[in-house]
């Protein structure tokens, strides 16, 4: 039989004690609520509480507990992100502890904005007020939390917001694209550049911003930037100059944070070839280019290439150098004029057939076509790879003029017939099965291996030129139109 209640606090044992504080006891009566507060005490400090009952002066054993306190919210929770290379995934946060509360440690968490809440982020805890985050995403924004804890028990926490900075893009290829090829045969356009890039599969970023313009090592004046944004890992540069070198400066952006800025070099190299004479060639960059030639004199653009044999075959390969940078080697085909034969002899005249003979002439060629007026308004042709020929039912009495010239062709062989068109085939692996009805770009740009496709109709090329220039992947073929389309090619391939 009791008639009150002795409640009384203090400080409780080990780490996080209320300094050896202890408050006055509380009394309540028998026929009070089984509740009692206590005001005065120590935000995050560990007390000891024991409750007993009273018969007079008289008191039971005691019940006792232990209780740790919440410990009040730390202060000026403050960041900032490292800015040295390589550590775009790493920042510093640091704060006050809070004035008046104990604590033994700190929970920090942080989780990435928008992905899961907390639930999916990480936490780590510290006895300091000062910690690195090193192991975070670059390009990503974070909600970071710090709260105090004392003997576990966790205080309200106080949160912020920071973003990383993105990893810097690299350049994964460059392809020049020439201008459409024009009806009056000038092909001195400026040209466009392809550009593909990528950033690290662990960065994140919203946009790319490109900048590029023109260098030019000579001149101290220097030509104003310009800018291009797209969220796109691949661009198009348009109107540049043929052979000129490009200074481009590409970075990635998120949450309005901008990469380091990888820089470079890219020269724009198309290559001009034209037949000069039988046994001279000429490799022409436009005169507008800033290059350097190395089979060339300084700003001189011009290769003169002596000592050919007469219609032969020939690859010519053309690198430009800017500084430390070499450009993708240009390359390209073609033949030197064949010589004229000397002289054409009638060795045998009939009445309807005429035997013509000529020496071989110097240097290769793969065949000779001659061509006389059979009628008024019909011209004859025909070929042969012999040194002599004889043309039947001409009409007696009738005055032939004879036109005998070589030819040097780029393929194909007399065997099967003269060559009356051509096409091209592409494929990204070998095959010896090739079908003769080959699909078309379309058919096969999904495909993960390409097989051989054809890229465009059969047309003949060479009617008023030796030299067929053809760009492959130049272009877009997302609508329809012709069955065959000259499709972009699959990067890195």
């Amino acid at each position: 039989e009791f008639q009150k209640y002795q409640i009384s606090v203090s400080a409780g044992s080990g780490a996080g004690a209320a300094g050896g504080k202890r408050l006055p006891p509380v009394v309540r009566s028998r026929e009070e609520p089984t509740s009692c507060s206590f005001e005065g005490l120590e935000p995050g400090a560990h007390y000891a509480v024991a409750v007993k009952t009273m018969s007079g002066k008289v008191t039971s054993w005691p019940a006792t507990t232990e209780v740790t306190l919440k410990p009040l919210a730390v202060r000026e929770l403050r960041w900032e992100r490292s800015t040295a290379a390589g550590e775009e995934g790493r920042l510093r946060v640091w704060w006050t502890p809070p004035d008046g509360s104990t604590q033994d440690e700190y929970e920090v968490s942080y989780h990435e904005e928008g992905e899961g809440g907390a639930d999916d982020g990480s936490t780590l805890t510290t006895p300091t007020s000062d910690v690195t985050l090193d192991a975070l995403l670059p390009g990503v924004e974070y909600t970071i939390t710090v709260s105090a804890v004392s003997r576990g028990v966790k205080g309200e926490g106080v949160s912020v917001m920071a973003a990383t900075r993105p990893l810097a893009p690299v350049l994964r290829a460059s392809q020049a694209e020439p201008p459409p090829r024009s009806d009056s045969g000038d092909d001195s356009e400026r040209r466009s550049l392809l550009l593909t890039f990528s950033s690290d599969v662990n960065s994140r970023q919203d946009l790319y911003h490109l900048r590029y313009r023109r260098y030019r090592p000579n001149n101290t004046d220097d030509e104003p930037f310009k800018t291009l944004e797209t969220n796109e890992t691949s661009v198009a540069l348009e109107d540049l100059y043929p052979g000129a070198v490009y200074e481009l400066q590409l970075a990635a952006i998120s949450h309005g944070l901008r990469s380091d800025t990888h820089s470079l070099l890219q020269p724009v190299h198309p290559l001009q070839f034209e037949d000069k004479s039988e046994e001279e060639g000429v490799a022409e960059v436009p005169a507008d280019a800033s290059v350097r030639n190395v089979s060339a004199a300084e700003g001189g653009g011009r290769a003169v290439l002596g000592a050919l044999t007469p219609g032969w075959g020939y690859g010519v390969a053309v690198t430009a150098h800017a500084y430390n940078l070499t450009s993708d080697v240009f390359t390209m085909h073609t033949r030197t004029l064949p010589r004229p034969i000397r002289s054409l002899n009638a060795t045998a005249v009939g009445a309807r057939s005429v035997s013509l003979a000529w020496e071989r002439p110097r240097g290769d060629f793969t065949d000779f076509e001659l061509q006389y007026l059979a009628a008024p308004d019909h011209l004859e042709t025909m070929a042969t790879p012999a040194f002599r020929a004889t043309l039947q039912d001409l009409h007696p009495y009738t005055l032939y003029t004879f036109t005998v010239e070589v030819c040097a062709k780029l393929f194909g062989k007399l065997s099967n017939g003269n060559v009356t068109a051509y096409t091209l085939v592409l494929g990204e692996e070998p095959r010896n099965d090739t079908p003769a009805r080959l699909p078309s770009w379309r058919d096969v740009h999904r495909l993960p291996v390409w097989p051989p496709y054809q890229v465009t109709e059969p047309y003949y090329p060479f009617h008023s030129s030796a030299v067929e220039e053809f760009t492959i992947g130049s272009e877009r073929c997302e609508g329809g139109g012709r069955a065959y389309c000259n499709g972009p090619l699959k990067p890195n391939t």
